[in-house]
């Protein structure tokens, strides 16, 4: 903590030199938010905006403190400006499909999570995602297929034939029935 504040004294005092140095109000910002003096970051996250408001990383600062607070609404809204800044940035798209998978809007977060992918195809917490989307939309055989692709200790090792003829997957180290449950009831644990 002492570092933080230590930092912010010498942010501060850059400020007062030059108080359009857009790095500096970002990097202020993000000490306050490390130390969960959320006002003064979002305060310096929306200064670092009005400075330049075509910068992404800006943009995603402020979007990032908002989806901690809570702030669904607000952060989309955000992300999506970054999003259209840049385009290019997985992690962008992969936050901003966050953000929807959270609101509940599933169709938006697995088009994002599809970008994401596109861009790089080896985002493993993209394809978490997806998979989220595809147990609550209760299908589960894609669902433990696409986790077992990408989270360790979940194997999908085969399928055996239910008695009505369907192909079941077979879960190594995870109860697929106590999973898909927690995703279902919105249970699960944050990737980021």
């Amino acid at each position: 903590m002492g570092k933080l504040k230590k930092a912010i004294q010498n942010y501060t005092k850059a400020i007062e030199l030059d108080n359009e140095f857009l790095e500096v109000f970002l990097a202020r910002g993000s000490c306050y938010d490390a130390l969960g003096e959320y006002e003064h970051a979002l305060d310096d996250f929306n200064r670092a905006i009005f400075i330049s408001d075509d910068s992404g990383d800006a943009w995603f600062a402020k979007a990032d403190l908002e989806f901690s607070l809570g702030d669904l609404k607000r952060s989309i809204e955000s992300y999506k400006k970054a999003v259209s800044i840049d385009p290019k940035k997985f992690d962008v798209w992969f936050k901003l499909g966050e953000a929807y998978f959270e609101s509940g809007d599933y169709n938006q977060a697995d088009y994002c999570y599809d970008k994401c992918i596109k861009i790089n195809s080896k985002h493993g917490k993209s394809f978490y995602g997806k998979a989220k989307i595809f147990m609550i939309n209760q299908k589960t055989k894609e669902g433990m297929i696409k986790i077992g692709q990408v989270i360790p200790g979940v194997i999908v090792s085969k399928t055996h034939t239910l008695h009505d003829g369907r192909a079941n997957p077979v879960i190594g180290q995870v109860d697929p029935v106590l999973l898909v449950t927690d995703v279902i009831r919105g249970i699960h644990r944050k990737v980021r």
